[in-house]
């Protein structure tokens, strides 16, 4: 497998106490937390596609799957350095040695100021899809017995077996010991809202997992997606921007030819984040009604000011309405550990968000999960109380991308989440769920019947573009160098080609029995039967210490 060195050999589990777990999201803390896992012995399946039932699949949106220009490599990320020295060595990333990153200082001077960033390793993708496809080709490639599902997972259910996960028909896609749910800001490769649907419908045994995680507070700024072709001359390519209130980021898209993120697919485009603080003096609240043409008329102007062109005509538009990001960045951190686990649901949640913000982040919390189920430790839940949370530092004064957004919680907090007061009882009143007020919109419904006829359209007679694929064929496409996907049933499923969320669904429970997901496995079976020498010796040969020399959960 194509990554940094595995968490250490003491950590294997014997095949006789192997045990299934779910990872649902395919963002990096979740494919490297699969990783580790999958290496231990355990039975992974990841599952990146997840039912958001605020916002159709088909409906890529350069917000909801954001994802930065480049990745930079600071001092001090020995993870993430690792990992990239393989990645690169592998062919799945390229040194973005030309990304212009820095500062755009705006005073009383007509023009701006551009102050580089100090010389730092950038890493990109090396095709089209950016570095989604690093993502798609890091779950592609984990080891033992781990894989890669391509269906839809659009709701969970207890039984005495397990936790079932279900695709949008309702229709079982295996029985698991352990579900984690994954989410980073910095990538955004996981729906919050899908994840936040899945959450709430479990209530009240996700109580415990989502209290751990309300504590954590994200941003909130407009944001706008912008085609300008006058500002491609512009000096930089990702700037955080001081001193104008309407602009606090700049980020030049690359073209979007595999249409991973609803852009433009030959030509570049700019991302625009405004500040947090004119962001709620023009919007203070979520129930505040604001001028939308008005937001993207003042940050066209902002932008056409900073950079230097034409602050209007056809030339410079909005690609989409700017939108309300609510989740930017995370603005807070855990000091008691990089992950939440809760031993009794067996529920669990990775992401860089524990940590910071960041790829180093990402990584440190999926393989810090990893290491406490693998160490023995699966007995011992891990649950942030509120004063856990403290404020994120800034991670260096060069920053970059949304890495460099932070602000006062009280002015920027996002609020999707429920609170910890409504959490406390692990029940929320009716209609006050966060979801509840998006399922009048029909989106599962409207999925499923698009699906069901685009199949039954590519099915028919001269058709190249069946959308009706075998698990045999999916897997060997996908997942060709694990042999036991070679091994699955032929079932016919539906698939949506040609979109990053090409979600799948209608399997059925005997297919899923038949991929080795026993009803045998209870969800009470979490501790591994290993003495406490042998756990103890692969905590201390696994862990390592955060950046403040603080060594988490083992």
């Amino acid at each position: 497998f194509l990554g940094a060195p595995f968490l250490g050999a003491q950590t294997r589990i014997a095949a006789v106490l192997m045990r299934s777990v779910c990872v649902l999201g395919g963002s990096l803390s979740g494919l490297e937390c699969a990783r580790h896992l999958a290496a231990g012995g355990l039975e992974v399946h990841v599952f990146r596609r997840l039912h958001d039932p605020s916002r159709s699949f088909r409906d890529l949106h350069p917000i909801y799957e954001y994802s930065p220009r480049c990745i930079p490599v600071p001092q001090g990320a020995s993870l993430l350095a690792d990992a990239v020295d393989v990645w690169a060595a592998a062919g799945l990333i390229a040194n973005d040695s030309a990304c212009r990153a820095g500062r755009l200082v705006c005073s009383e001077s007509p023009i701006p100021t551009f102050l580089s960033s100090p010389p730092v390793r950038h890493i990109c993708g090396t095709d089209g899809a950016g570095l989604f496809g690093l993502l798609g080709a890091l779950a592609a490639q984990l080891p033992g017995v781990a894989r890669d599902r391509h269906e839809v997972v659009a709701g969970l259910a207890r039984s005495e077996q397990g936790w079932l996960a279900l695709d949008l028909e309702g229709s079982e896609l295996g029985v698991y010991d352990l579900v984690v749910c994954t989410y980073d800001c910095f990538l955004r490769a996981t729906r919050k809202a899908a994840l936040r649907a899945l959450l709430e419908d479990l209530l009240p045994s996700s109580a415990p997992l989502m209290r751990a995680v309300a504590g954590a507070v994200d941003g909130c700024a407009f944001a706008l997606v912008a085609s300008v072709p006058s500002a491609s001359a512009a000096a930089f390519d990702v700037v955080y921007v001081q001193g104008v209130p309407e602009l606090a980021l700049l980020v030049r898209n690359r073209p979007d030819s595999s249409q991973v993120r609803g852009l433009p697919e030959s030509q570049e485009s700019w991302t625009l984040v405004a500040t947090p603080e004119w962001t709620a003096s023009v919007r203070p609240d979520a129930s505040s009604r604001w001028d939308k043409a008005a937001v993207t008329a003042s940050m066209l102007a902002a932008f056409a000011r900073v950079v230097g062109c034409p602050p209007s005509g056809a030339r410079a538009r909005a690609l989409r309405p700017p939108y309300h990001w609510g989740g930017f960045a995370s603005l807070s951190r855990s000091r008691s550990a990089p992950f939440a686990f809760d031993t009794t649901a067996a529920l669990a949640f990775v992401g860089d968000f524990f940590d910071g913000h960041g790829a180093e982040e990402a990584l440190h919390s999926g393989s810090s999960l990893a290491r406490h189920v693998l160490s023995g430790s699966a007995h011992n839940s891990v649950l942030q109380r509120g004063e856990d949370w403290i404020p994120r530092e800034a991670a260096s004064e060069w920053a970059e991308d949304t890495s460099a957004l932070r602000g006062p919680p009280a002015a920027t907090g996002d609020h999707a989440w429920p609170t910890q007061e409504q959490l406390a009882t692990g029940t929320l009143a009716k209609g006050k769920r966060c979801m509840d007020r998006y399922k009048r919109r029909g989106v599962r419904g409207q999925d499923l019947a698009w699906l069901k006829e685009k199949d039954s359209t590519a099915s028919q007679p001269g058709s190249s573009d069946s959308l009706l694929v075998s698990t045999t064929t999916d897997a060997n496409a996908n997942n060709n160098n694990n042999d036991n996907n070679n091994k699955a049933p032929a079932a016919r499923r539906w698939r949506a080609q040609g979109t990053s969320g090409g979600y799948a669904a209608a399997t059925s429970s005997e297919e899923a029995e038949s991929r080795g997901l026993g009803r045998d496995r209870g969800v009470g079976r979490l501790a591994v039967a290993a003495s406490a020498a042998a756990a103890a010796a692969a905590a201390a040969s696994v862990a390592k210490p955060n950046s403040s020399g603080r060594r988490w959960g083992v």
